[in-house]
């Protein structure tokens, strides 16, 4: 009896060919066609699923973000006096809390400056300020000292100054909130009750002294079609997050600037530094265009000037910032956090417990680029641990740093003082210790 073949048929290589390019397609399309993982999904562990939906995106919305609620109510009454020059780097914070003030329903909203049209160079400020209108509240957004005179005498004054500016801040006579760029400024011993009656006189009158959340200097460009944020993350295109950026502050000169260490992972923006306005925008607007408007030539020249900022964290990796030592919670880190940029500093001493989580945390030291701490903590962190970071500093930033919030914060300031409150108001989470930068109280061991 003949035995039986047990040797299978050989395919034809066509054949064979055929049915692995038919199951390759049916993977493909299966791929292609899977539903994509939900938004909270992809919050657990970005690196494996993506970022999410609204992570990137000039108009993306986080859904962390609280709605505001519908104004029912008397509006305030504003007058904001924005005392820069047209080439100060603080303009465009300037510009964009004019954007928050005119967008808000509860304010009624009126504005001047030193370079407006109408303003009579001639004239004092107090007779500028009278003849433009003083209202119920004179908001004061500028550098150092002014002379309100006489004016505006019926009105709350608010004095703030910005973050990163060139003169020291002080207490005005005539201010009755007084708007510190940092927290340790409250500290001082130049402003305790004391020493402000023996500098301003025993006629002052003890305000408010606070400090508040910073914002971004130019969150939405008005101009662009369609507008949008001006900060945001490139959400799955984001490059790789082991790579360090330094931002020089912008009135450092070349020749300060640290050295770079050698290899691909670390890079200086050479570009942040102080611009020159064009001669168009130097001067007052002949054209008939409000200076204050987003299509004057000013404030599109800002608003190109900072979008090239964030243009650029948005595809750095981690951002380290000149001052980083300080631990200081200010307008550049909330521009990075926006943008989808890992910060790395000190921890600082504001929102203490909730930012360390969120940064690539340093010890103080003299190097201005710590580059063998980057190696150890970027040794210690996965992928999945560094796009978590960004991701919630995103969403922390989105809740914290923007215009509204921080309006917010200074009206509830506005209306503790109509209610009779007087002395010193420190942000939420302020946690201050004697190794703290910057000047130490008296209970401190003096060194």
């Amino acid at each position: 009896m003949p035995l039986l073949s047990t040797s299978m048929p050989r395919l034809h290589p066509l054949l064979l060919l055929c049915s692995v390019a038919a199951l390759a397609l049916a993977y493909v399309m299966l791929i292609a066609n899977r539903p994509s993982p939900p938004d909270w999904k992809k919050e657990q562990d970005p690196h494996l699923t993506g970022f999410p939906s609204w992570f990137g995106g000039r108009d993306s919305v986080s859904p962390y973000e609280e709605p505001r609620q519908a104004f029912v109510g008397s509006p305030e009454e504003i007058l904001l006096f924005i005392d820069l020059r047209r080439d100060s780097l603080s303009l465009p914070h300037a510009f964009y809390l004019l954007d928050v003030l005119s967008s808000r329903p509860d304010i009624v909203l009126t504005v001047t400056a030193p370079w407006a049209a109408d303003w009579d160079s001639d004239k004092s400020v107090g007779d500028n300020l009278e003849a433009v209108g003083c209202k119920k509240r004179v908001w004061r957004y500028g550098d150092g000292e002014v002379d309100f005179g006489d004016a505006c005498r019926g009105s709350t004054i608010i004095n703030e100054q910005p973050s990163h500016s060139l003169v020291a801040p002080k207490v005005n006579p005539r201010a009755d909130i007084t708007i510190l760029p940092e927290p340790r400024y409250l500290l001082s011993k130049d402003n305790t009750y004391e020493a402000l009656v023996e500098s301003l006189g025993s006629d002052w009158k003890m305000g408010i002294l606070a400090h508040v959340m910073p914002m971004v200097g130019a969150l939405f460009d008005l101009v662009a079609n369609p507008p949008g944020r001006v900060y945001h993350p490139k959400g799955d295109a984001h490059p790789s997050y082991r790579s360090v950026n330094y931002y020089p502050r912008r009135t450092t000169p070349r020749s300060l600037w640290p050295k770079m260490p050698s290899g691909k992972s670390y890079t200086l923006f050479h570009s942040d530094i102080s611009p020159i306005l064009p001669a168009k925008a130097l001067f007052r607007d002949t054209s008939g265009v409000n200076s204050f408007l987003p299509t004057s030539e000013l404030r599109k020249f800002w608003t190109s000037y900072e979008r090239r900022i964030a243009n650029h964290m948005s595809t750095a990796g981690i951002c380290i910032f000149e001052g980083w030592q300080d631990g200081l919670v200010d307008d550049r880190m909330a521009a990075a956090m926006l943008g989808g940029c890992l910060v790395a500093t000190v921890n600082p001493d504001v929102e203490h417990a909730t930012i360390e989580h969120l940064i690539i945390p340093l010890s103080r030291t003299d190097d201005a680029l710590p580059a063998d701490q980057f190696e150890t903590a970027l040794g210690n962190l996965t992928d999945s641990d560094l796009k978590k970071k960004a991701l919630n500093a995103f969403v922390f930033a989105r809740n914290e740093f923007t215009g509204n919030i921080k309006v917010d914060s200074v009206l509830d300031i506005v209306h503790r003082y109509d209610r009779g409150a007087r002395g010193y108001i420190f942000p939420h989470g302020f946690r201050w210790t004697c190794n703290s930068p910057g000047e130490k109280p008296v209970w401190c061991p003096q060194a």
